[in-house]
């Protein structure tokens, strides 16, 4: 299952897959005192959405298409939340449930 959201009128959609875990390891990833990545940038990243941190969103969008703006993607999200609050979400469930199509 893939998430999709809307950026500058385009859909991006980010499949949990090798190629994002690839690029959340070598983008993401810590490295040790030698420089060497610890390929652990998925584990990060898996921890970020668990935990909420809005840094997830942005890291998640950027791995799949880093062309887009800091800006371009926090007007996508405020645009996915205010989609769901229209469907009758208040807004801090609806940043919530972000988070929980993300998990699915």
């Amino acid at each position: 299952m893939a998430f999709v959201i809307k950026v500058k009128k385009k859909d991006v959609e980010i499949k949990f897959n090798y190629r994002l875990n690839f690029k959340a390891n070598k983008k993401l990833g810590t490295k040790n005192e030698n420089g060497e990545s610890q390929n652990d940038g998925a584990g990060i990243l898996f921890v970020q959405v668990l935990e909420k941190e809005d840094d997830a969103l942005i890291n998640l969008i950027k791995l799949v298409d880093d062309k887009l703006s800091e800006n371009e993607i926090l007007d996508a999200v405020d645009g996915y939340v205010a989609t769901l609050v229209e469907d009758g979400l208040g807004e801090e469930e609806a940043y919530d449930q972000v988070f929980e199509d993300l998990k699915e």
